[in-house]
């Protein structure tokens, strides 16, 4: 009872904003009890016409149609309601989180882990709602059987003691398997996430796998593991819950044998009472059966509702991080981006291995065309993350014009930038942009990163995705070129490309952005275009190691050792 309070009173949670939810909600328990009470008059007055002997029998029928029509439309306006307010609280509850999710920081979010989160958008909730739906049946249900207990009683004072007996056996076996059963539910559902990671792991490594067959078999071994466990937890539960059913079964026969022989026996009852007796137990077996069996997903929405509610403390963070001011205008350029005494900390697996970049002092310009370079886990991304304003500095701050991004202003912030990472994702749509592909500068960018002929543009979405690495990052540069921000920047984005394109990047497109008046701030490895760069700046552990133009990297490069360059670039952290 304390669990069904707790579904009933998560429903309220989620209607919250809804002022008249306290009230349909009380609709749905009273319509649901109407209903459960309809049922127990009806089963009195099917005894009554069996029994022959009672002086309304010509009013009977009346009586008959008048309750069965008010169980058919009290169960369905319970239902009805029911349905539309569950609907509405976990679309509601969906949107909620996904908002959540984009308003949660990245570090948070990245630490948190998306399967996590998927899980909980899809089957926590899923099997909440499916366990709401069923929460009408479950109150007519439950009202049917207190019902027709106070009818026996009415019936035969003796036997009521005599069944109550078997119910309170039948009670405290029930909580003590139920209560394992739930155990079994919730272990089952911390393996559904390492399951659920293994299931995209399976999908976004599928190349990895197919190229190594031990990798391959042992991941599967792995993956067939954790799914047996998975299985045998859930297996293990639906057990518990089938022998209950089966005990509550004999039990209830138990109630039965008790009416139809020890009765008689005893000679207490009469003829008539055992009869009623005896089919009101009969009508007993159906909503008993309901109950009974509702405990399976009733359990599961129980555990949903705890992973669910641990979901909100994981993005309980989450900020707004707009108060609805630009912090610039779109149509002009801004004059410099500073970064003051910025340091930021990369947590790793545990939480003895961590990574610190800064303090950076930085200041750029607009216009200018800046190379981040050094060896692997230097620090490049990390950095230039916290310039996108994806990470927030830990210590120190970002200045826009001298204006200081807080959490107020960073979405703001964020879009004067055109942001691609080496894990990019590429949505089928241009979402967010007008140009639809017939404008003959969006033809021109297709053409020049040679797409043309691979991809159209029809009412905002793209004919195709499924390209090479190289073209995918072609068109994601092509949906940067139609944004058209201040800022662009470019982690590693010519790592896939073919020599050729490699050089018409560095040697035409690059300068072409700068020419329009964007900063452009390329992470890069291709220390043979260097010379196209403004400025170069490099990365060592985390601290900047040089600022300033190519020629005097140059001169940097050529009075360092050579093979401790080399031995850094071997022997790097991996990449951040």
């Amino acid at each position: 009872m304390k669990n069904l309070f707790k579904l009933i009173a998560f429903l309220g949670t989620l209607l919250r904003g809804d002022r008249f939810a306290v009230w349909r909600i009380i609709v749905v328990v009273i319509t649901g009890i109407g209903s459960g009470v309809s049922v127990a008059m009806l089963i009195s007055v099917i005894n009554a016409l069996l029994s022959g002997q009672d002086p309304r029998r010509a009013f009977l029928w009346r009586d008959f149609a008048i309750l069965l029509f008010a169980r058919i439309t009290l169960r369905y306006c319970s239902q009805h309601l029911i349905v539309r307010l569950g609907q509405r609280a976990f679309l509601q509850l969906r949107f909620w989180l996904c908002q959540r999710v984009l308003y949660l920081p990245l570090r948070r979010l990245e630490e948190l882990g998306s399967p996590k989160i998927l899980a909980g958008l899809t089957s926590d909730v899923g099997q909440v709602s499916q366990a709401l739906a069923m929460l009408p049946n479950v109150i007519g249900n439950f009202t049917v059987v207190l019902g027709l207990a106070i009818y026996l009683g009415w019936l035969s004072p003796l036997l009521l003691v005599g069944t109550l007996a078997i119910v309170a056996i039948g009670y405290v076996t029930f909580r003590s398997i139920s209560r394992r059963a739930l155990g079994k539910y919730a272990r089952g559902r911390e393996l559904y996430d390492r399951l659920f990671k293994h299931f995209r792991a399976l999908t976004d490594g599928a190349k990895e796998l197919k190229m190594h067959g031990g990798r391959r078999s042992a991941f599967m071994t792995e993956m067939q593991s954790v799914a047996h466990s998975h299985q045998n937890e859930a297996r293990g539960a639906d057990l518990v819950l089938a022998g209950l059913s089966s005990w509550i079964e004999l039990l209830f026969y138990l109630a039965v044998a008790l009416a139809v022989f020890a009765g008689p026996l005893l000679g207490l009852i009469s003829h008539p009472v055992l009869i009623a007796y005896t089919v009101t137990i009969l009508m007993l077996g159906a909503p008993l059966d309901f109950l009974v069996n509702w405990t399976q997903p009733f359990n599961q929405a129980v555990v949903g509702i705890n992973k669910i509610q641990d979901l909100f403390s994981s993005v309980s963070v989450a900020v707004d991080e707009t108060d609805g001011t630009p912090i610039l205008d779109q149509s002009k350029s801004f004059k410099d981006l500073e970064l003051a005494g910025v340091s930021h900390r990369y947590r790793g697996e545990s939480e003895l291995e961590s990574f610190l970049l800064g303090p950076i002092d930085l200041r750029l310009k607009s216009g200018e065309l800046v190379f981040i370079i050094g060896g692997n886990g230097c620090g490049k991304t990390t950095l230039a993350k916290i310039l996108a304003g994806l990470y927030e500095p830990e210590v120190g701050e970002i200045r826009l014009d001298g204006a200081t991004i807080t959490d107020a202003n960073r979405d703001s912030y964020r879009q004067n930038i055109s942001a691609l990472f080496s894990d990019f994702f590429l949505f089928e749509s241009l979402f967010g942009l007008r140009a639809d592909g017939t404008s003959a500068e969006a033809e021109e960018y297709l053409r020049r990163l040679a797409l043309s002929e691979k991809v159209r543009i029809n009412n905002g979405d793209f004919s195709t995705i499924e390209l090479s690495q190289g073209q995918r990052k072609r068109l994601a540069l092509f949906i940067a070129y139609l944004e058209d921000r201040h800022i662009y920047i470019l982690d590693e984005w010519a790592a896939d490309q073919d020599p050729q394109f490699k050089k018409v990047f560095y040697r035409s497109m690059l300068p072409g952005l700068r020419a329009r008046g964007k900063t452009i701030i390329v992470i890069s490895h291709d220390d043979a275009y260097y010379g196209v760069a403004d400025r170069i700046i490099k990365l060592n552990a985390g601290k900047v190691e040089y600022d300033g133009n190519h020629e005097g990297y140059m001169s940097l490069a050529e009075a360092s050792d050579p093979v401790s360059d080399l031995a850094f670039e071997v022997a790097g952290k991996p990449h951040i």
